[in-house]
């Protein structure tokens, strides 16, 4: 009984002691924040150590007093806008230290939790296996300084909490062993929602271990608001029924006298007895916690005070027996608890997040939906209308995706990968997630983020616009962002005489046919797609009639027409795949010399003319001729014989007409100016004077082929004659009889002849025999009448 009193009277003694400590602590740190003279601190002789824990005159680990001064006062001038910056700075900072972990392979980690200044950064180095060195301080005091800093890691001096972000040292296994911010840090709103930002990355797609560090402060009568508290944070932190006693450790720093063992073991029963009144501080979780240590010893690990300033014995196995004991745990589901003022807080830092989201996709956005269509249009492969028909595609789907992303705003920043990097737009697209997590008033304000993004979809639309053309006074003028040779061909007319084009990008997508056009293309950027041709060679001379009319010379052919002048302007992208004719049409072929007209065929005899002839009428008489042979033999005979030809002549055939010469070939028409960037490309030339590699075609078109003479034409046909011819003998009558002479002439005539006696042979003669030769004939005349005349060579 005796005993049991002068323990008790220890207890006591013991808890008086701890309060004045804390008080005088905290004086200590008030000296420091008004600047009241401050004792002199010793500096470690090591380079590579900064000013770790202070202490009091009794071995206790605690943060070190800061020489500077507080920030409170700073802050109580600092606006709401410069404070929410500071939080999102903070906030982008620990997004940057801890990596986004990966949910296939989740990282083990041991997260150290537990109340400001309880020693969880030493804890960490005693841990990583740096030695840890007591040292005498002002007044008496120890402090414990690890010979070596991890990096990443700092100790911060004075009253407020030493670790700003969390520092993470990870061992030999690969085993992260993360250093969090304190339950209950002085320092604000701000920094209460800075530490929970950091313990929900921590837990999110990880395997993890809980070590709660507790001082010995917190198992003393004094202390136990403050350990119950601890114990109700973290029971909240982790609500999920089972969950928190698979992977919790406990960790008793600062350890001098109290028994760890025995002390939660009196916390519990005084707990125990308080739940039955109805006054338990907590919750049955709470209790649940305590009655779990006092049964499980093996989770609970010491990190003494050093007793005076010697070699440190850290007891490095103990505290990592205590962690093997635990279990992993994947991926949490954690419940963030902050106060009042921080969910005030968080709502105006929502705001800003907000108002940064609205502006990334107003400002990166329209940056990137630019560069996004200048690099589509870099790369396609296809023809203007494609990719003028891709764009708007792509503006449909962003136009539907506000509706889409009520629900699940991060789709919003998926919806916007493939335009710009939007790894910041996730990230406070995440942070907005968190603070909702803290406040269930906080909303995404997609509707603005989506106006932004209406107002940085001009650029898809300035791009997927359908190009306009007008034709006035024979200039064909296409104008757009994205034009095609295809939009211009298809709206070229008969009448275009020059085609203007102005564009931002220029496809070369289809054959551009537009003889002796004159055309401008102007385009910053150039594609050519494929292998193309713009033609506009000259016409060649149009066609005449084929033939002049029957005996005219044949006209001179049309000469060819004028190439056009083609005039580049802008970078072109594939000029080895284009050619370009500016050549002069060919000369038209010389008219053919008509042909020569026929001459018009003659008709035969008529039936009277033949009549004329057989009756031996003397219209019909031609020709009388006595035969040569017979006159000699009339002198000695007395008998001589006559011819008389009767004939009748049909109508004779016309002449042949002359043919027409035939016309000279058109002159072939001049060629076109090629000019790019302002450079006049040579006709002729060695490649240095041609720059670009572009196949040109730019000649004088050929002259025109002459034309044929005509045909002489034929002389007509004359038509058949009649003839027949009529014989008489005549003889003397007094000289002889002849023998076989004609009985009726003879009889007519004898008796004239009896009483003339060879005075007038040709009177005094009887006819001795007359008659047709033989029946009439047909003569033909011969073919035709004489042809028409060669002209010659061809008309000049």
């Amino acid at each position: 009984m005796e005993n049991k009193m002068k323990k008790k009277q220890a207890d006591s003694n013991r808890r008086k002691y701890t309060k004045i400590l804390y008080i005088t602590t905290s004086l200590l740190t008030l000296s420091q924040l008004y600047n009241f003279p401050a004792f002199p601190i010793k500096n470690s002789s090591k380079e590579e150590m900064i000013q770790g824990e202070t202490h009091t005159p009794l071995p206790v680990l605690s943060k070190g007093l800061e020489a500077d001064q507080s920030d409170s006062h700073k802050n109580q001038a600092r606006s709401i806008d410069e404070e929410v910056e500071d939080l999102q700075k903070e906030i982008q900072s620990i997004s940057a230290t801890i990596p986004e972990a990966d949910p296939q392979a989740k990282p083990n980690r041991v997260i150290f939790l537990g109340k400001s200044r309880i020693g969880k950064t030493t804890l960490i180095h005693g841990l990583a296996g740096i030695p840890l060195t007591p040292e005498n301080i002002r007044r008496g005091g120890i402090q414990i300084i690890p010979e070596k800093v991890i990096p990443g890691f700092h100790f911060q001096r004075g009253g407020i909490a030493g670790t700003r972000i969390p520092s993470v040292w990870k061992d030999a296994n690969g085993v992260e062993y993360w250093d969090c911010p304190g339950f209950g840090d002085p320092r604000g709103a701000a920094k209460d929602i800075v530490n929970a930002f950091a313990i929900e990355k921590l837990f999110k797609n990880s395997s993890v271990k809980v070590m709660l560090a507790i001082d010995e402060y917190q198992l003393t009568s004094e202390g136990t608001k403050h350990f119950l508290d601890t114990l109700n944070e973290i029971s909240k932190l982790l609500p999920e029924p089972g969950m928190i006693e698979k992977c919790l450790s406990l960790v008793v720093t600062k350890l001098d006298k109290v028994k760890p063992q025995q002390a939660l073991e009196d916390i519990l029963e005084e707990q125990k007895s308080l739940l039955a009144k109805g006054e338990a501080h907590g919750n049955k979780r709470v209790g649940d916690l305590l009655q779990f240590f006092v049964n499980n010893p093996d989770r609970i690990a010491t990190f003494s005070s050093p007793q005076a300033q010697a070699q440190y014995r850290f007891d490095q196995e103990g505290i990592l027996g205590s962690l093997r004991r635990s279990q992993y745990v994947d991926s949490p589901q954690i419940a963030l608890r902050v106060g009042t003022d921080s969910r005030e807080f968080s709502g105006k830092l929502a705001q800003r997040l907000n108002q940064n989201i609205t502006n990334l996709v107003s400002e990166e956005g329209a940056q990137g939906f630019q560069n996004y269509c200048l690099t589509q249009l870099r790369n396609h492969v296809g023809t203007a209308a494609q990719i003028r028909t891709n764009l708007r595609g792509h503006i449909e789907n962003l136009s539907n995706l506000q509706g889409r992303s009520q629900n699940n705003p991060l789709e919003f920043a998926e919806g916007l990968r493939d335009f710009f990097d939007v790894g910041n737009l996730r990230k406070n697209i995440d942070h907005i997630n968190f603070l909702k997590r803290i406040d269930s008033d906080i909303t995404h304000h997609v509707g603005a983020w989506s106006n932004a993004l209406e107002e940085s979809l001009r650029h898809i639309r300035h791009f997927s616009s359908e190009p306009t053309s007008r034709i006035a006074d024979g200039v064909l003028t296409v104008q757009g962002a994205v034009i095609g040779s295809s939009d211009i061909q298809s709206a070229l007319s008969p009448h275009v005489r020059a085609i203007n084009s102005t564009s931002e990008v220029l496809f070369i997508d289809q054959n551009i046919e537009a003889p002796g056009v004159n055309v401008s293309f102007r385009a910053p950027h150039w594609k050519i797609i494929e292998e193309r041709t713009i033609d506009l060679s000259g016409r060649a001379g149009a066609d005449l009639p084929d033939r002049a009319n029957q005996g005219q010379n044949g006209q001179l052919g049309n000469p060819g027409g004028n190439g056009g002048n083609f005039e580049a302007h802008g970078e072109i992208d594939g000029v080895e795949r284009l050619s370009v004719n500016t050549s002069g049409g060919h000369g038209g072929r010389g008219q053919h010399g008509g042909h020569g007209v026929n001459g018009i065929n003659g008709y035969d005899v008529t039936i009277a003319d033949e009549a004329l002839v057989n009756n031996g009428d003397d219209r019909a008489l031609i020709s009388t001729r006595a035969l040569a042979d017979n006159v000699w033999r009339g002198v000695f005979t007395a008998n001589t014989m006559f011819e008389k030809i009767y004939q009748r002549d049909g109508i004779r055939g016309t002449v042949g007409g002359n043919a027409g010469r035939g016309g000279r070939g058109g002159l072939g028409g001049i060629p076109g100016t090629l000019v790019i960037n302002g450079q006049i490309i040579p006709q002729h030339g060695n490649a240095q004077a041609n720059p670009y590699p572009l196949r040109m075609t730019s000649l004088r078109g050929n002259p025109g082929a002459d034309g044929d003479n005509g045909i002489p034409g034929q002389g007509g046909r004359h038509g058949n004659s009649y003839r027949r011819i009529y014989s008489d003998e005549i003889y003397a009558a007094n000289v002889r009889q002849v023998q076989g002479a004609n009985p009726g002439w003879g009889a007519r005539t004898s008796n004239f002849f009896r009483s003339i006696l060879f005075v007038d042979v040709s009177i005094a003669s009887a006819v001795l025999a007359s008659g047709w030769d033989g029946p009439g004939v047909h003569i033909d005349n011969g073919n035709a009448a004489p042809g028409g005349l060669n002209p010659g060579n061809p008309n000049n």
